[in-house]
């Protein structure tokens, strides 16, 4: 294994965590009425 790769792995995750954080807020400020109709 070189540990080349695994930084590769190591940045990507992190990459998809902010993603996802940065979706989660845009959705959550941008269309507050979907977390209501989720929730029913």
């Amino acid at each position: 294994m070189k540990n080349e790769s695994l930084w590769l792995l190591a940045l990507l995750v992190v990459i998809l965590l902010f993603a996802s954080l940065e979706v989660q807020q845009s959705n959550s400020t941008n269309t507050p009425q979907a977390l209501g109709t989720s929730s029913k």
